[in-house]
């Protein structure tokens, strides 16, 4: 079974706006291979913040490979041939168009999460379309804005042919700006949070396999020590055998001694000769 599917059965699945159906899994637990392993497998997994908490989410839609699209010719024109005029924010030749997905990301992007720079945003759209370069980004963002697709995220310069309406519309309030600033801040300190979290499992399971080897290492030394004390009990006994075995043999031999003495002794006395007085 896939790393993919077994994340898919332990763990629940919520929908994120940006990425869709996810796979929601602690930082804690998430293991430290398993975005490269996940990548080889094609799914892609981001950190994202569900009730200001740091969770892992992995998408449940594989990355999909677009294939490019050859940029269309223009029709020959059937009278003498003129250079063509290119139209505003016309794709260059050699450079891929956007498609819809892609245009769906960037607004996405774009609209949903405003504390975002481009370079952020950026690195975001490569890891599903890695052709896609920033400048490509900011083309794009500029003919979207052009169209009315998106608004623009910055203040722009009063021109004089530009109606007051559209100047109040587009600009950024200082208050807007001082929220927006306050939740980085905020959003940066959970992340922090989550990163020390982190940082603190992964010195506890370190810590937990070093107690694990240390005490393996103090069980074998013991053990050896405690065969070697038995092999020395051993050796004791069997020496304490022998010597209550050689003691056994001089208490005969004591016994022997005495009962022959003995014996001499009253043979002596009954062949004495008698000595008048």
């Amino acid at each position: 079974m896939s790393l993919f599917e077994t994340l898919k059965n332990k763990y629940p699945i919520q929908q994120i706006a940006m990425y869709g159906d996810c796979i929601i899994i602690p930082i804690v637990e998430f293991g430290d291979d398993w975005e490269k392993r996940l990548k080889e497998e094609g799914y892609m997994s981001h950190i994202v913040q569900i009730n200001y908490i740091g969770r892992w989410a992995v998408q449940l839609r594989k990355a999909e490979v677009y294939k490019k699209e050859p940029f269309p010719e223009p029709p020959k024109p059937k009278t003498e041939p003129t250079p063509p005029i290119p139209e505003p924010n016309q794709t260059a030749p050699g450079h891929k168009r956007w498609t819809k997905d892609e245009d769906k990301l960037l607004i996405a992007l774009w609209e949903h999460v405003p504390h975002y720079s481009i370079p952020k945003i950026t690195e975001l759209i490569q890891e599903i379309f890695p052709e896609k370069t920033e400048a490509a980004f900011i083309g794009r963002a500029n003919t979207l804005k052009e169209k009315g697709l998106i608004k623009p995220r910055f203040k722009t310069r009063r021109s004089k042919d530009q109606a007051p309406e559209k100047i109040s519309a587009a600009a950024t309030t200082k208050t807007q700006l001082e929220q927006q600033k306050k939740q980085v801040e905020e959003e940066h300190k959970i992340y922090s949070d989550n990163e020390l979290e982190k940082k603190l499992y992964i010195r506890r399971e370190e810590m937990e396999e070093f107690i694990d080897s240390t005490l393996t290492l103090l069980k074998e030394e013991f053990n050896a020590q405690r065969e070697e004390l038995q092999k020395k009990i051993v050796d004791l006994d069997l020496r304490v055998g022998t010597l209550e075995n050689d003691k056994a043999e001089l208490a005969n031999e004591i016994e022997f001694i005495r009962a022959d003495f003995k014996e001499h002794e009253h043979s002596e006395i009954i062949h004495k000769p008698l000595v008048p007085p």
